[in-house]
């Protein structure tokens, strides 16, 4: 893998509940590799944001990074969850650029209103200090899951391990910009691949229709909108997007 350290240790497993689940128990160890990454064929229990299940399917990439974050300040983790959906929204567009993937804020990924892959991010937090960040990814390589809003990159599921190489290049990437300190550059990229961002768009609050103006991410991390009355601040739980009904 031509990578610096992510995707250097690599564990496989041919069916687990969650690899998440897993990379949970690997960073209790004492000695753990920063940038490990856990791939399994097939996730019997995986999770989705807000408790929600990600179907997973073989021929689709189910997999989870572990990473030092121990230069970041709990302040802006959400900076960190902007770059791991930059890193899955550039694997996804170098590779099957027709589909013009868009990042759905937070972090998940559509192509065409559909959502093509997902992110769960879990951090380790001592005071206000980041310790250690679990990045779980789902992509749909070959299959899209039935009965939900969802589209796969349609590639044979052969290429799943082109698209790990990918990902992890990518992330890596992030990884160290944000490092480096220089937030604004993914504040940028974030923004230049954000759906719907400077655009008209319905919104609904507690049943309530709303039409604003979406202004992307404010200084920390919530959406914000614009509306005849006033501009919004909303967390991820405090609305949904009336086009996707989510």
């Amino acid at each position: 893998m031509n990578t610096q350290f992510t995707g250097q240790h690599l564990i496989h497993l041919e069916c687990i509940e969650s690899t998440n689940n897993y990379a949970a128990k690997l960073i209790q160890l004492p000695n753990w590799y920063n940038g490990t990454v856990i791939v399994a064929d097939i996730q019997t229990k995986g999770r989705g944001q807000q408790s929600t299940n990600w179907i997973s399917q073989p021929g689709n990439l189910h997999c989870s990074y572990l990473f030092d974050l121990s230069f970041l300040k709990t302040q802006f983790s959400w900076i960190w969850s902007a770059a791991v959906a930059i890193a899955v929204q550039r694997t996804i567009s170098n590779i099957t650029p027709q589909l013009n993937p868009k990042i759905k804020w937070p972090n998940d990924i559509l192509a065409d209103k559909r959502k093509v892959a997902g992110i769960l991010i879990e951090n380790s937090v001592s005071q206000r200090q980041i310790e250690s960040s679990i990045v779980g990814i789902g992509i749909n390589v070959a299959y899209a899951p039935e009965d939900v809003n969802a589209c796969s990159m349609q590639l044979p599921p052969n290429q799943v391990n082109t698209i790990l190489y990918q990902l992890s290049k990518q992330l890596e990437e992030v990884y160290f910009i944000l490092k480096s300190g220089d937030h604004q550059y993914l504040l940028r990229a974030y923004h230049n691949e954000l759906w719907k961002y400077g655009q008209k768009t319905t919104i609904v609050i507690n049943g309530v229709t709303i039409d604003t103006m979406f202004l992307g991410i404010s200084e920390d991390g919530r959406a914000k909108f614009l509306t005849e009355q006033n501009e919004l601040l909303l967390g991820i739980k405090e609305f949904q997007w009336k086009e996707l009904g989510s």
